[in-house]
């Protein structure tokens, strides 16, 4: 128990002799004061960690918006406070205590200074995962369970800031996942299985968290749809940030795979659906995360001749070709009879004018708007 020394003054006037004399007592008292639990000074810690990130931002606002390079002192800021913050924490739930509050402070801080949320988002989340790949992996640390755990608490504090910036749920979780995977992904140091861990443990936090809500909240005729949705930009993320480090992402997709499954069947299982709608809600979000896999392949320019081509046997008219990823546009005088084009074009036509396409399997002809988004083939 604390006790608080207090000290009562009093000013006593004299008067001697016809002189004034100040003359000063003092009365002392003994007050005990309740000792504040772990909570409490917890708080007490993180909101000094609040006021310091709004300080920050105010004193580096730029006519009332932050800009990329602010943002990015604002977040080396941050980033020098969390290797003490973490080694002060005692275990994982401090550690995601830490994380959402970071993350919640720093997007309510992008949102009033009017800063790209997405781009804040995920410079956070890769700067509270550098700090995270040091914490102490022991036998009894279970990765899967702490990058869960950290997925979800990033997601739970930039969620109320993303959505009042009228950001797509979809994307909050794409820079979510790359900005997670990425400094795992890049290290040097780290095993595979660890990498596989990684990857599971993001793809089950971050799916679980979304779903949940959909399955909550959503039509039901919309549930399926949307799952797709998150599952495609949450393996956007992981593959993108594997890719982006150079490393074989084909193990990832599988670990991917089986986590988002896990969350999809352990939530819908928890509302007593039936087998044949659990099946189907996991069917769309493994289609979600091999569309994710194939975006990510195309738009980091991995090679196009590997994924299928499409021949050009005919062409009437005026016909544009769009490249979706890049936007890069090939009118006819760079494409012609005879050329190749890949999944990740866009084909349009004008009035009068059509183009024919040669499959493996067969030809299509259009005469309107049409995407590649995706090339199956099979090698006989």
């Amino acid at each position: 128990m604390k006790i608080r020394l207090l000290l009562f003054i009093n000013l006593v006037l004299i008067n001697f002799n016809g002189y004034s004399q100040n003359q000063v007592t003092s009365t002392a008292s003994i007050e005990q004061i309740p000792e504040k639990t772990e909570e409490q000074l917890a708080e007490e810690k993180l909101n000094e960690f609040r006021q310091q990130v709004l300080v920050n931002s105010k004193e580096l606002r730029n006519n009332n918006r932050l800009n990329v390079e602010e943002v990015d002192f604002l977040i080396k800021s941050i980033k020098k406070n969390l290797n003490e913050k973490f080694k002060e924490a005692k275990d994982l739930d401090d550690i995601i205590l830490q994380v959402h509050t970071i993350m919640a402070t720093t997007s309510q801080a992008a949102l009033e200074n009017k800063a790209d949320m997405l781009d804040t988002v995920e410079k956070v989340a890769i700067a509270i995962n550098e700090e995270i790949i040091n914490w102490p992996n022991t036998k009894n640390t279970d990765w899967i369970e702490v990058l869960a755990k950290v997925t979800d608490a990033l997601i739970i504090g930039s969620l109320k800031p993303a959505l009042q910036a009228k950001t797509p749920v979809p994307e909050l979780a794409n820079k979510i996942a790359y900005g997670t995977a990425l400094p795992y992904m890049r290290s040097k140091a780290l095993s595979q299985e660890r990498l596989i861990k990684v990857a599971k443990g993001i793809n089950y936090g971050i799916p679980y968290k979304f779903i949940d809500s959909i399955l909550k909240s959503a039509p039901e005729q919309k549930v399926a749809r949307l799952i797709q949705k998150i599952s495609r930009k949450t393996a956007y993320g992981t593959i993108s940030a594997a890719i982006d480090s150079g490393i074989d992402y084909e193990k990832f997709v599988h670990a991917a795979t089986d986590a988002f499954s896990s969350s999809i069947i352990t939530l819908a299982a928890k509302r007593k659906m039936p087998v044949k709608k659990i099946a189907e809600l996991t069917k769309f979000g493994a289609r979600g995360i091999m569309a994710g896999t194939i975006d990510s392949s195309s738009d980091h320019d991995l090679p196009l001749g590997e994924m299928g081509a499409i021949t050009i046997t005919d062409l009437q008219g005026h016909v544009r070709f769009k490249r979706v990823s890049t936007n890069e546009i090939f009118d006819l005088d760079k494409l012609k009879v005879g050329d190749n084009i890949f999944q990740d074009y866009s084909i349009t036509t004008n009035k009068n004018s059509s183009v024919t396409l040669l499959f493996s399997n067969g030809t299509i002809t259009t005469n309107s708007t049409a995407a590649i988004k995706y090339v199956y083939y099979v090698v006989l």
